[in-house]
């Protein structure tokens, strides 16, 4: 009876080694850059970024970032960087504190994370 119980033991220790080694090549983390050029309106801004409907952080002149593998296409660097488990998101994003025009931006979208990878997301001020 004992070498019934340690074969079984063994069985699902091994077991669990293998859906662990499967679940890390699956599953990770990557990175989600929002980038703006809100600086081109002369005022001051603030972006609310919410992701899946909760609010994540704020996007504003002061959001600077270092990293290797995300960079924002404008040479100012004016970015939010998130890192989250790889998955599919939805965002939205609102401008809060801008007075200086009469129009109040607003973004929403989908976007994908993937293992070791970034997605940069490009919230455009029009003026």
């Amino acid at each position: 009876m004992k070498n019934k119980n340690l074969l079984v033991i063994l069985f699902i220790g091994i077991s669990l080694i293998f859906v662990s080694c499967d679940k890390d090549e699956e599953f990770g983390d990557g990175k989600v850059l929002f980038c703006t050029n809100s600086h081109i309106i002369d005022c001051v801004f603030d972006i609310e970024i919410s992701i899946d409907n909760k609010v994540i952080g704020y996007l504003d002149a002061s959001s600077v970032f270092s990293d290797t593998i995300c960079q924002c296409e404008s040479s100012v660097n004016i970015g939010l960087l998130i890192n989250l488990e790889t998955g599919t998101y939805s965002y939205t994003a609102n401008e809060i504190n801008c007075i200086a025009t009469n129009k109040v931006n607003t973004w929403t979208g989908q976007f994908v994370i993937d293992k070791d990878d970034c997605t940069e997301i490009f919230l455009d001020i029009t003026p």
